[in-house]
């Protein structure tokens, strides 16, 4: 589902965003989204599809017409595709899917990764559900009764 519009915005944005969800519908498939970050910091939908699975091979299906569509308007050359940057979680699947796209001739995999960024809200879950797991609930124990100021006080005092 898309429109010519959104397409071209998708193929100028200098950061193309890539991500499922799964709450857009009721029965629990996903919803892969492809969309650009502008520079005026707005996200543009280029284009959105319900699959059976976030797979690689679904990402690849869903961006292969995204490509097409894009190279028969000539909003996709190795010049624009040069500075190009790609969002999404840390899904592999995504980023595999994508590379089976984009990738340019002749780009190594290295340089391929190093187009990649991790979007900073699910980098940030990430850490604060690793966090959670790992650490304790209370990070500063808090002072029993008659430990209060007064107390820290004398201890550092105790220390001259």
């Amino acid at each position: 589902l898309s429109t010519p519009r959104l397409l071209r915005q998708f193929a100028r944005g200098p950061v193309r965003a890539l991500d499922a969800t799964y709450k857009l519908n009721t029965v629990g498939t996903p919803t892969l989204v492809a969309g650009a970050c502008l520079p005026s910091k707005t996200f543009v939908p280029g284009a959105i599809a319900v699959f059976g699975a976030e797979t690689e091979d679904e990402w690849e299906a869903f961006l292969r017409p995204l490509k097409a569509y894009m190279e028969e308007n000539e909003l996709y050359s190795d010049e624009i595709e040069e500075g190009m940057t790609y969002m999404s979680d840390s899904a592999r699947a995504i980023r595999n899917g994508a590379k089976k796209v984009f990738k340019r001739e002749g780009e190594t995999d290295l340089q391929w990764e190093q187009s990649w960024m991790t979007c900073y809200f699910h980098l940030k879950l990430g850490v604060k559900k690793h966090l959670d797991e790992e650490l304790p609930v209370v990070l500063c124990p808090t002072p029993r009764p008659g430990e209060g100021r007064a107390r820290r006080h004398q201890q550092r005092s105790r220390r001259f």
